[in-house]
């Protein structure tokens, strides 16, 4: 469940950032890992904040890390925050987006992804995306 308030009893166990590099009205997905939680589905470079980072750092640590592409940490644009519940923990998400002007390479990270793709956004909503990650879509860029 992703809320804009946290819901009753909420206690976040970490943060989480995540980026929507777009280029030419397209945005970079990566495909997870079976091995990883939530297999096999689609989302955007990501990951947690680790003691002592800023959610700047992360980001462009967790972009870097899983994409080889190197981003200025004041680049990127905050642009929501929700507050999650899964089952078994609480987390606070915060997603950014970067307008690039140039396509970089991407070089993913095999351990936790085994392929990546540029889409539209309405075209990322057919595919089969990580939880709460199209309620994100559909927020950001207003679709149905």
């Amino acid at each position: 469940m992703i809320s804009v308030k946290p819901p009753e009893n909420f206690q976040p166990i970490f943060e989480v950032v995540a980026c929507l590099l777009e280029q030419a009205g397209e945005i970079l997905l990566l495909h997870r890992q079976s091995h990883k939680n939530q297999p096999n589905t689609w989302g955007l470079p990501a990951g947690k904040v680790e003691t002592g980072e800023s959610r700047e750092q992360a980001l462009t640590r967790e972009i870097f890390q899983e994409t080889g592409y190197v981003v200025d940490p004041y680049q990127p644009k905050h642009v929501i925050t929700r507050n999650v519940r899964y089952p078994e923990f609480d987390f606070v998400y915060h997603m950014y987006h970067l307008s690039l002007a140039i396509r970089p390479t991407v070089r993913i990270n095999l351990g936790e992804h085994q392929a990546s793709q540029w889409v539209s956004p309405d075209r990322a909503l057919e595919l089969d995306l990580i939880t709460d990650l199209p309620e994100c879509l559909r927020l950001y860029y207003n679709l149905p």
